[in-house]
């Protein structure tokens, strides 16, 4: 394995997982979105594994639980794309734009990089979005509040999705996808609040 291609792998560990910062504060959405990208500039010691951990954990290969949470995940992160593109073209609400436009980037980045996961241990992830995404995308466009149902959308797959990153970060046979599920646990706690508060705020 090269050098160029380890140091791109770590860093997709340590920038995939960043799915947001908090946008409560729509005067602080550019500084928060530059922290954000100082944090993910940060290494991540916890991250490293050596070449020797890497060649053993590809000849074990994934499991069927580590199958299973790579299509989820990879659906999951679909449908919050899709759904907060469609938010960013209906909303009204500076607030919400800011999150559906850091969801994009961020999550946008953690697919790619889930992606390479994938591809590393012999598995492809789908890029033709389900029907639950086709549909939850073609329901947010013809909503008549797009700024509740987007949220919501996005609460109901966070929560989802939560138990099963738990279950691989604690159960995954493949050591490197499990610390990937470990390392987004937090930054879909994150993710959460953030969508909350603004749900909660919006009265």
């Amino acid at each position: 394995m090269s050098n160029d291609y380890r140091l791109a792998f770590l860093g997709c560990l340590v920038c995939g997982l960043t799915i947001l910062t908090n946008p409560a504060d729509s005067a602080g959405g550019v500084a928060a979105t530059a922290e954000v990208s100082a944090e993910l500039a940060q290494p991540n010691e916890r991250s490293r594994f050596s070449e020797v951990e890497r060649r053993a954990a590809a000849q074990e290969g994934l499991s069927e639980r580590d199958k299973a949470f790579l299509m989820t995940a990879a659906q999951s992160q679909m449908l919050q794309l899709e759904v907060s593109r469609v938010a960013i073209e209906r909303t009204k609400n500076p607030q919400i734009r800011h999150f559906a436009e850091a969801t994009v980037e961020f999550v946008g980045r953690a697919k790619e990089h889930l992606d390479g996961i994938a591809r590393e241990f012999g598995m492809s992830l789908p890029r033709i979005p389900p029907d639950e995404v086709r549909n939850a995308h073609q329901a947010l466009g013809k909503a008549a509040d797009p700024d509740h149902e987007y949220l919501r959308s996005i609460l109901a797959d966070i929560t989802k999705v939560s138990d099963l990153y738990k279950d691989e970060s604690s159960n995954g046979k493949n050591p490197v996808l499990a610390q990937y599920a470990q390392a987004a646990l937090p930054r879909l706690r994150q993710h959460y609040r953030s969508a909350h508060d603004l749900l909660v705020g919006r009265g």
